[in-house]
């Protein structure tokens, strides 16, 4: 069940995505103009009248009539935004502005929520002005604007700012979730990491993407991107399933299968009003009830198993916080679409994002520092599993690695070449030049037979002067190749040093299924042959002296 939702939540993702960049690459709205002053006031005198015309969508349009009678009109802009409303304008009965949906357009008969530019020139003054708003949507038939006239720069300045803690909280929200993900992403190998935090970043990604695209400096913004007013149908569909994934791992439910209920509904409903969408017979915005309905159940169902967690567990401090923040989103949530159907989506009101974006901020850090808690015992941890699975000395794995990893489950010897190393002389060097030059002996062998023989397998420090690697996919040929190099680093080391002089006895063998019962057996045998080829060598020493 999990992987499905999953599996739906992705490719709805998918799905959502690829029609949002199309759109943005290639819906555009047809407004066609005249070219352009301080300051601007309101137009009071608008007078409204609803217009029957079999050419518009809704066989009706509504139309504001008013006239141009500002003292010292001198090149000024009429502002006014159209709430998915298409829109013509006309002085004197002259058409000087049409703003549509492109034809071009391969689904979708709204424009969206756009902000509209006249050009009022000196000679408009005194003129009447006409704007018709055709609704393409039953909701917006009776919209009447707020009209605008004055300096275009001044009236989107103030606009803007009026937007600016909208936008901020959105960006906010989006940097949140870029944080969160980016700290899990870097950090996902680590087991003690909680990985739940990725699904807070991912609904906080979304919150934020909602709010930004959703209020009206956007569309003042981007005036020309039907894509924008999208955006905020798309990022709502998709906040259900990465916050249930996330909400789930804070309950001892978690593996309930109740909690995919809001999913598997949120990732239907998406499905239904994709699909509705595509066909062309329903827009986003005429299904956005049904994506409501998706935050509602998750709503009640999140209450639900809250109340579940308490009677089963008690309280703890988690919990506590947890049913805190997530009141606050409720009742913001709550206040938000009633404001948003009292208003039919001309207001916008920043409290359900304040509460989530608190929320995001306060489960964020505690799951953060908890997190880190996890990782610094895991460091610990790992720093006591270094201690005990490698040779302070030289930096190689011990006899006890060696054990773990060929009694290790999955271990297979077959192609395994052992090769043992023995230093030879290393008591007469620490007698005679004492212990520190036999540490550095060690060293130094420890680092030639890494540089042979590390890029084959792991190198073992098995007790005081004896040493393994065990390679695979190696000939014994090769073998023969890295052991003569052996010698040479190890000669080139003594020609520079007058104390200390390396020689290092080398055997291996190839795992024989046939005749071994394990890879000790092969290390026995690698073992013996790396003894004889010691007493040769400590007796062409003799012979050399």
């Amino acid at each position: 069940m999990r992987r499905f939702v999953k599996l739906g939540y992705v490719v709805c993702s998918v799905v959502l995505a690829v029609i949002f960049l199309f759109m943005l690459g290639t819906f555009r709205l047809d407004i066609r103009q005249r070219e352009n002053s301080a300051g601007y006031i309101t137009l009071k005198n608008c007078r409204t009248e609803e217009i029957q015309d079999s050419g518009a969508r809704l066989g009706q349009l509504l139309r504001c009539t008013f006239v141009l009678d500002r003292q010292n009109i001198t090149d000024e802009t009429l502002v006014f935004q159209a709430y998915h409303q298409n829109v013509t304008v006309r002085i004197d009965g002259e058409t000087v502005y049409r703003m549509q949906a492109d034809q071009g357009n391969s689904f979708g008969s709204t424009p969206g929520c756009v902000w509209n530019f006249i050009a009022i020139q000196s000679e408009d003054r005194g003129r009447t002005v006409e704007v018709d708003l055709e609704p393409v949507y039953r909701s917006s038939m009776d919209i009447i604007p707020e009209f605008f006239l004055g300096s275009k720069y001044e009236i989107c300045r103030d606009k803007i700012l009026k937007d600016l803690p909208s936008l901020i909280l959105g960006v906010i929200a989006v940097i949140l979730g870029l944080v969160y993900a980016a700290f899990i992403l870097y950090n996902r190998k680590n087991t003690e990491v909680d990985k739940s935090l990725l699904m807070l970043g991912l609904f906080s990604i979304q919150i934020g993407l909602w709010k930004i695209a959703d209020v009206d400096a956007i569309h003042i913004l981007f005036p020309r991107s039907i894509a924008v007013s999208y955006l905020p149908y798309f990022s709502l569909m998709l906040i259900v399933v990465p916050f249930t994934f996330f909400v789930k791992s804070l309950h001892s439910t978690a593996e309930k299968p109740g909690w995919y209920i809001p999913c598997l509904f949120s990732i239907g409903s998406a499905v239904v009003q994709i699909g509705l969408q595509l066909l062309g017979i329903a827009d986003f915005r005429e299904m956005l009830w049904l994506t409501h309905v998706s935050l509602f159940l998750l709503c009640v169902f999140d209450v639900y198993l809250i109340i579940r967690e308490i009677a089963a567990k008690g309280w703890s401090r988690r919990l506590r916080i947890n049913i805190s923040c997530i009141g606050l989103c409720f009742l913001g949530l709550i206040l938000d679409m009633g404001v948003y159907y009292i208003s039919r989506g001309t207001v916008q009101t920043v409290l359900g994002l304040l509460g989530f974006t608190t929320y995001n901020v306060v489960l964020g850090i505690y799951s953060v520092r908890d997190a880190k808690a996890l990782m610094a015992i895991g460091m610990q941890a790992k720093k006591l599993e270094n201690k005990a699975f490698h040779d302070q000395l030289t930096g190689l794995n011990n006899r006890t690695a060696f054990a773990e990893l060929i009694h290790g489950e999955g271990f297979e010897p077959e192609k395994c070449v052992v090769v043992m190393f023995d230093l030879n002389n290393l008591k007469y060097c620490n007698d005679t030049f004492g212990h520190e030059a036999g540490d550095e002996y060690i060293r130094e062998s420890a680092r030639i037979i890494s540089e042979c023989f590390a890029d084959l397998g792991p190198c073992y420090r098995m007790g005081g002067d004896e040493f393994c690697a065990l390679v695979r996919g190696c000939s014994l040929r090769e073998c023969d190749r890295r052991l003569e190099r052996i010698g040479k680093l190890a000669a080139e080391y003594n020609n520079t040093h007058e104390n200390i002089h390396i020689g290092i006895a080398c055997g291996y063998e190839i795992y024989d299924r046939r005749i071994e019962y394990d890879i000790n057996d092969t290390l026995r045998r690698a073992d013996k042959m790396m003894y004889e080829r010691k007493y040769k060598m400590k007796h062409q020493d003799c012979n050399a002296m």
